[in-house]
This record gives C-alpha cells, structure tokens and sequence, in this order.
C-alpha cells in the first residue's frame, strides 16, 4: 500500500486531511525500515547446513535447522517472528490442511505484517495417529514457512526437494543431480577460500541485537530474570545469554500451540518439572517435553 491509498484510507475513516498526510508519512517510514531489515536478515542468513539424518540415512535440513538460523537472522537485523495461530482445515469429505498463522514485526516500531501457510495433513497417518500427522505437518509448514519469508537458501541433497516443481532433474535412486544430456564437463574446482574468522567486535553486535530482539519479545520480568542468572562477564557468556532467550522465546511458542490443545493446567504440570526457565538445560529439556506431548507421547 502506497501512501496515497494510506491517505485515502485514513480520510474515509474520518482522519482530517493533515493527520491523514502526517499519520501516512510515519507509516510508510516504518515499512520502509521493516523491508530494509528483512532484506539484511535474508542477506546474512546464510547457507542451511544439511545436519538431519532420514531414515534412508541421507542428511537433509531439517526444521530446526531452518527456524534456528531464521530465528538468529531476524533478531540480528531487528525483527521477530512467531507462531500466532494453528488450525486443522478441512477441505471436502476426507482431505484436511495444517495451517498456521505467524506474525513478523520490527521490534523497534512494532510495524508488523501476518504470514499464513498451510500443508496437507497425511490421511493415513491421521487416521492412525492424527497428533504426530499434525506434527509433522506443522514442521513441514514452519520450514516453508520461514523458506518463503527469508528465500532460504536450502541443501541440493535435501529430500523435500523431490516434489519441487522447480527442481527438474533430481535423480531419487542416488540423491544426486541428474547430468543434462548437453551439459559439459565442468571445469576444474577452483580452491575455496577460507572464511574469515569473525571478530570480537562483530560477535558483540549481533549478540546485542539478539539481546535487544528477545527483550521486546519475552518483556522485562522474564528478561531480567534470566539475566540475573545468565550474568554477561564475558563476551561467551553474552552470547550464551542470548541462545538462552532464543531458547525461551522458542518455549513459548511451543507453549502456546500446546496450551490450545491441552489446556493450561496441563500444560503446567506437565513443565512443573522443568521450573524455573533461567537456565538453557531447563528450557531445552521443557521444550522436549512439550514436543513429546504434541506429538502423541513419542519423541
């Protein structure tokens, strides 16, 4: 929306024509900043490292591979993004979608804007297990989900990439890229350089910006009880601090799709054993619990 049809938009609800003019100049001042920080957060994403093993035994990126490194790229450039809603759609008789409904906004102006994907749900699987089909549905929406917002870069082995329409020519019998029959030899590999390291000073950055991101996110209260307990002495422990508010943000998330299903008191118990979600080894092990839950008892 450009700022003419703010404008526009603005007087028809009966804005006066100055605030309307001012009201729009902020507005678009603040989108601006929100793409121009999508933009840095899909520039230093980087590569999705293939670190999940499937059954066939081949190493494809898997979910957390994808939500993890999002979820970095974003508080670094200075937005967030969540899962606000979920829901089962049915689609006919017999056919059902996972859908989830997230929310990506700059924490500094709080412009934000909804993203929504949905994936068929397994028939088979929901009919024999409908918590781990909707399970691995909801995996599948996140990683596309965040593939889309970012343009994330992903494996060439990766499996999911099979059904891809645009990725013609993928041999399934060896996980490798079928030779067109035109295609030349390619030319000898040029030595890679080696990456450089990064400094103390661009680790402290992106660590800050983590720290600021995850503030906006959890509020004060939480914020500051876990850095009571996650003291910034150094700058391994400033980011240590951060991979632990990533971690709880990432809780509550998980904690708000499980408190929909199973109800609060549930929900409760069920981390009681976990409390209090200072420290990393608690929130991952919460999580896990929480993962277990939703997906049918099975880890």
């Amino acid at each position: 929306m450009n700022t003419i049809r703010i404008i526009e938009r603005l007087m028809s609800a009966g804005f006066d024509p100055k605030d309307a003019v001012a009201a729009a100049i902020v507005q678009m001042r603040h989108k601006a900043q929100f793409f121009s920080k999508l933009r840095e957060a899909q520039q230093n994403l980087g590569r999705i490292i293939k670190d999940t093993r499937d059954q066939r035994g081949r190493n494809y990126a898997g979910v957390d591979q994808f939500v993890g490194k999002a979820q970095r790229a974003l508080n670094e450039a200075g937005l967030t993004l969540f899962e606000h809603e979920t829901a089962v759609v049915a689609k006919g008789e017999k056919e059902r979608h996972w859908q989830i409904e997230c929310v990506i906004g700059d924490t500094q102006t709080g412009y934000s804007l909804p993203l929504r994907y949905e994936v068929p749900i397994n028939p088979q699987a929901w009919s024999k297990e409908p918590e781990k089909a909707v399970g691995s549905a909801d995996s599948y929406a996140l990683k596309y989900l965040t593939r889309g917002a970012l343009f994330a870069e992903r494996s060439e082995h990766d499996p999911d990439r099979h059904d891809d329409p645009d990725h013609a020519g993928y041999d399934r019998s060896n996980d490798k890229p079928r030779a067109k029959p035109n295609d030349k030899p390619s030319p000898a590999a040029t030595k890679k350089k080696t990456p450089k390291k990064p400094t103390a000073q661009s680790r402290k950055k992106a660590a800050q910006a983590r720290l600021k991101g995850a503030s906006s996110h959890l509020g004060k209260e939480i914020y500051d009880g876990i850095l009571a307990e996650n003291p910034m002495s150094s700058l391994e422990a400033m980011e240590t601090l951060a991979d632990v508010l990533d971690a709880r943000i990432r809780l509550e998330q998980i904690k708000a799709t499980a408190t929909k299903r199973f109800g609060e008191d549930q929900v409760n118990g069920w981390l009681e054993l976990f409390r209090p979600f200072t420290q990393q080894t608690n929130i991952v092990d919460a999580i896990k619990a929480l993962a277990t839950e939703l997906n049918g008892g099975k880890e």
